[in-house]
């Protein structure tokens, strides 16, 4: 177990061309301990003067959004370490690094994976909520006021299902708030475009200036997508795609789910317009209008009603997960070496579905190591923020 500042790194996560991620425990004083994750800027980064200055400063607005639907960041700064490696001397070398929360739950990504895998669909219920409270997060972020008093005019910038966390109880969090804007850079990426592709605005598309309004766009890509079970931008290229954004036409939701009500889907059209000025202004315009739409609708936006489909839908992987969690907060697992995911034989009789139909117990090895790699996907996701640039361990 590698001791970091106040940190004890239990085990690594994921690791890619930027960042890499540990979950860690910190500990202080009157038995205090709690949890965390810690993602620990790459040592040929840590000499890059302007990265670093990026990092921070974004890292310093993330610091600032405390709402119940972003995920926070407990802590940032830089730990002195010895330098590592053959030839390595006594000098220390700077190690910049981000604390967040461990969050035990799912992406919205995986959560219409695995519902749609399992025959348990979400309800219009556990849509609109999932979705209201993403607004909920937007709207702080482009409202909140900084320390100046100024509104800090956040933009998200990649607004997509993996970067929005849903746990056990139904909370939905948005992820990547602030750091994503380090990404954005031509020191990280070589091009002033970013976001995935399928998700993008037509205006992120043609590298303009953005405003809230391109969330909100790219929210309605996930809005239409979890009410058809159907990917709304996906071509045979990326270049196709983009070719699609930006010149449409866009397949409207209740010709792939005519159950959708109008009410709902009239919501989804208001902000998934290709010209920005047709949008809502806003997230909370956009959510005023969910929000009398699901009145109309005698929709009740349930916080509780999603945690119990959460645990439903995925409550074997999060039972699994937290075998893991137990046994690194053990030290049964190496901080230097990937997380591998032993997968334990389920209840005598008894049979999990697997996304190409049938049970583990009858496809055999193959069923067991996709089962495992899916699992080590879920954990590097759950634990926050593994997208941009960096890869499962």
């Amino acid at each position: 177990m590698e001791v970091f500042g106040k940190f004890e790194l239990l085990t690594r996560l994921a690791r890619g061309g930027m960042a890499e991620v540990f979950l860690a425990r910190q500990r202080g004083d009157g038995r205090f301990e709690r949890l965390v994750v810690i993602k620990r800027v790459l040592p040929h980064l840590a000499e890059d003067e302007r990265f670093i200055e990026l990092f921070l400063e974004e890292a310093r607005i993330a610091a600032l959004l405390d709402h119940p639907n972003i995920v926070p960041i407990y802590d940032l700064g830089r730990v002195d370490v010895l330098g590592a490696g053959a030839g390595a001397s006594d000098e220390t070398l700077p190690s910049y690094f981000l604390a967040m929360p461990y969050i035990h739950g799912v992406t919205v990504q995986t959560l219409g994976h695995e519902s749609d895998a399992r025959g348990v669909r979400l309800s219009l219920g556990d849509t609109c909520t999932i979705i209201r409270q993403a607004l909920g997060g937007l709207c702080y972020a482009f409202e909140h006021r900084g320390l100046d008093g100024l509104p800090l005019r956040v933009v998200h910038r990649d607004v997509t299902p993996s970067n929005l966390m849903v746990n056990d109880q139904g909370r939905v969090q948005v992820l990547d708030f602030g750091i994503a804007t380090v990404h954005d850079s031509d020191l990280a990426t070589g091009s002033s475009r970013r976001g995935k592709v399928t998700y993008m605005s037509p205006e992120q598309v043609r590298s303009e200036e953005l405003d809230c309004r391109s969330d909100l766009f790219s929210l309605a890509v996930i809005f239409w997508e979890l009410l058809t079970y159907k990917r709304l931008f996906k071509a045979d290229s990326d270049l196709q795609t983009l070719r699609t954004i930006v010149e449409g036409p866009y397949p409207d939701v209740r010709e792939e789910a005519p159950e959708v009500p109008e009410a709902i889907a009239d919501v989804v059209r208001g902000a998934l317009q290709r010209e920005r000025e047709a949008r809502f202004a806003d997230a909370r315009s956009m959510r005023n209008a969910l929000d009398a739409a699901m009145r109309r609708c005698g929709i009740e936006a349930s916080v509780e009603a999603l945690g119990a489909r959460v645990r439903e839908v995925v409550g074997d992987v999060l039972a699994d997960r937290q075998q893991l969690v137990d046994r690194a907060n053990a030290g049964q697992l190496s901080s230097e070496q990937p997380t591998r995911v032993e997968v334990p034989a389920g209840p005598s009789g008894g049979s999990r579905r697997s996304r190409a139909s049938g049970s583990l117990g009858t496809r055999g090895h193959a069923a067991r190591r996709r089962r495992r790699r899916r699992l080590v996907a879920l954990l590097a996701g759950a634990l926050l923020l593994v997208g941009g640039g960096i890869t499962a361990a």
